[in-house]
């Protein structure tokens, strides 16, 4: 079974095309925590999870959701992280997951997409770079979901950054969750058309929009889900997002390969 979390579609792109190439089911965190039930779930193929980079970490909303859900059938689980340049030292954190769970951690790999957190990326990347990086993802994908299939070991993951990846994915992180992420730092301008959509899409259902104009507590996890979804681009984070393109990827499978 496939289980992936995403905000702007890059985690999810990777989730279909692994569920393309491996014939498996796939099932997305974000659905799951939203609904804010316990859950168990079986796979006698080894799990896959899928999920973006968050300061160098795997999202702590995904961490949480691992460490709170029952697992059952097959021990051994594939770690697959999207990212822009590099995940770091996230793999130590991914192991200390797998030893919780007592999971059978077969493999770890980051796949590069595009870095669409806006909130701190001055611009998105062209749509050419784009382009290149998509469909060397979607190799990726085929290269690790053929060792996935063969159930083998992945070779272990050598480029963690040593004392600086391990620095940066430690207090950069820490500094991300206290300083960085604010829920309230978002809002509507008068282009909102309210159709509720990002209210519908947050996980952590931190969105009110009932009556109208959508309004954020202080639940978040800043997967820009609110702001890549948005049909006329009336969310905004502060005035660090005003301006800037957004990069949601809505693409299919189906329009790939």
């Amino acid at each position: 079974m496939i289980l992936y979390f995403s905000g702007t579609g890059n985690s999810r792109y990777i989730a279909e095309l692994l569920a393309r190439e491996l014939g498996d089911e796939r099932l997305s965190m974000n659905q799951l925590i939203k609904e804010q039930e316990s859950v168990e779930l079986f796979s006698d193929r080894p799990w896959v999870i899928v999920c973006p980079t968050y300061a160098w970490q795997p999202p702590k909303i995904v961490i949480e959701f691992i460490e709170q859900t029952n697992f059952l059938g097959s021990q051994k689980v594939y770690f697959f992280m999207t990212c822009d340049t590099n995940t770091l030292n996230a793999i130590h954190y991914v192991q200390e997951t797998c030893q919780k769970k007592a999971w059978d951690l077969a493999g770890f790999a980051e796949i590069i997409m595009v870095d669409n957190y806006i909130v701190l990326v001055k611009n998105i990347r062209p749509d050419v770079e784009i382009q290149k990086r998509l469909t060397h993802a979607e190799q990726e994908v085929q290269r690790l979901a053929r060792l996935v299939l063969a159930e083998e070991t992945l070779p272990p993951f050598s480029k963690t950054g040593g004392i600086v990846g391990k620095f940066t994915s430690s207090l950069v992180n820490r500094f991300f969750y206290r300083v960085i992420i604010d829920g309230k730092g978002f809002y509507a301008t008068s282009k909102c058309i309210q159709c509720g959509k990002c209210a519908a899409i947050c996980p952590l259902n931190n969105i009110e929009a009932e009556t109208g104009t959508p309004s954020w507590g202080d639940t978040c996890t800043h997967c820009m889900a609110c702001i890549g979804v948005c049909p006329v681009q009336a969310v905004e984070y502060k005035k660090r997002t005003q301006g800037k393109k957004r990069y949601y990827l809505k693409k299919s499978v189906t329009d790939t390969l």
